[in-house]
């Protein structure tokens, strides 16, 4: 189904100053994340979890283009969409939805998508991120694990003694971070060439809920939405998460927004950030 182009609107309000707002047809925005630039132009897709629907936007050109929608070909992977990452060297998309977690080719200029396979047996998925070399971790809160897959899919380990974990992200020099939901923290952890996982660090961020994360290649600091509680903000952090105390906040009222996915431009540095509740993404530079 396509939908007429249609220019995005300017916000005014001020990472420093908010430079667009998306929130035309956008409902329950969830995962946000920047297609690779070696593709064509640069692509921002947007998750809409309760619209069954995935949002692209030409961020070069200022366009929206025409929606990846649920109907009789995608809704087996399209049902609730909630996190993307995209696989370096293939460039194939990672998606987690309702109904497992889902591999699939853009074709050359990112606005369409082939289904190649899922993965849904026995697992509740929700964050995801790619490794440089193609395998990706899947976040699993029911089963207080996060599994890692290899670049073909096929189950590798489960690292389980992490409560809820919801978003998660590579950082620098193959470092994960973690968030966890119902636990109100971030861990960081190594990544040896076994494929073990050894914890850092980890901070405390209650009585706020944490929810996406991403690292600022441009200015090498952790980036947390906070969603979901009382609090509801985005936090920048030392990329070592030495400390519970963020180093700042992005400059934005968030009210109850609910700030649930985040991504950064590797290229710009300009933050997104989806507001679940208010049905909305702002972009801020």
């Amino acid at each position: 189904m396509q939908q007429p182009h249609k220019k995005r609107r300017t916000g005014t309000e001020i990472w420093g100053t908010q430079r667009h707002e998306l929130c035309d047809d956008l409902y329950a925005p969830w995962g946000v994340e920047f297609g690779p630039r070696r593709m064509s132009n640069r692509k921002l897709w947007v998750c809409c979890n309760k619209k069954d629907a995935l949002h692209v936007y030409d961020m070069d050109n200022n366009m929206e283009l025409p929606s990846v929608i649920s109907d009789s070909k995608t809704k087996n992977w399209c049902h609730g969409p909630r996190a993307i990452c995209f696989q370096p060297g293939s460039n194939n998309m990672i998606l987690t939805s309702n109904t497992g977690v889902h591999v699939l080719a853009p074709d050359s200029g990112q606005t369409r998508l082939e289904h190649l396979y899922s993965i849904n047996h026995d697992i509740f998925p929700m964050g995801v991120t790619c490794s440089p070399g193609g395998c990706f971790f899947v976040c699993d809160p029911v089963k207080d694990s996060v599994l890692l897959f290899d670049e073909k899919g096929h189950k590798v380990t489960a690292y389980s003694g992490t409560k809820t974990p919801f978003g998660i992200c590579f950082a620098d020099q193959g470092t994960l971070c973690v968030t966890t939901y119902f636990n109100s923290s971030v861990s960081k952890f190594g990544l040896s060439d076994s494929q073990t996982l050894t914890k850092l660090s980890t901070i405390d961020t209650s009585p706020m809920t944490a929810q996406g994360v991403c690292y600022s290649q441009k200015t090498r600091e952790m980036v947390v939405a906070f969603g979901y509680g009382t609090t509801h903000s985005v936090c920048i952090y030392d990329k070592s998460l030495s400390s519970s105390s963020p180093l700042r906040q992005v400059q934005a009222d968030f009210g109850e927004c609910d700030p649930t996915g985040v991504c950064c431009d590797p290229e710009t540095g300009m933050l997104v950030v989806s507001e679940f509740k208010k049905n909305r993404v702002r972009i801020f530079c």
